[in-house]
């Protein structure tokens, strides 16, 4: 549904006005607004106790998508999985033909306590494990 536009002024428009930055200009539909309103209100406690980052480089098909391996380890990764981020994909001299590597970072964390090296190394093997049984990955 249409609900606006948003945009940046024509830059010479703009010099003739004899404005020195970019001008963005918008107009919304306030009543699409309205109709698509949600009064949910929706949060998360943000923990008081650390987050633990962990990256990973996986060799899989060319043929794989990021969603396939994101869904992926969204599935193995356990409650303290809170984000999944990629980035980087290489496909050079380094990596054999018909393959690709995939980097991506991880972010765990708990609302209860202080995660311990041992469950994050559990969690880890957890979606390595399910990485290559439904994808055929290889840590790299």
């Amino acid at each position: 549904e249409y609900i606006g536009s948003i945009g940046q002024i024509n830059p010479e428009i703009i010099d003739e006005l004899g404005a020195d930055k970019s001008v963005y200009a918008g107009e919304l539909d306030f009543n699409a607004l309205l109709n698509n309103f949600n009064d949910k209100i929706v949060f998360e406690q943000i923990s008081k106790f650390p987050f633990v980052e962990r990256d990973l480089a996986v060799l899989v098909d060319k043929s794989v998508s990021w969603g396939e391996i994101e869904n992926t380890v969204k599935a193995y990764g356990g409650r303290y999985l809170k984000s999944i981020n990629l980035f980087d994909i290489y496909t050079g001299n380094q990596v054999e033909e018909g393959k690709k590597s995939v980097a991506f970072n991880m972010i765990f964390s708990s609302l209860e306590n202080t995660l311990s090296l041992e469950e994050i190394d559990n969690a880890i093997k957890k979606i390595l494990k399910g990485l290559s049984e439904k994808l055929g990955a290889i840590l790299r």
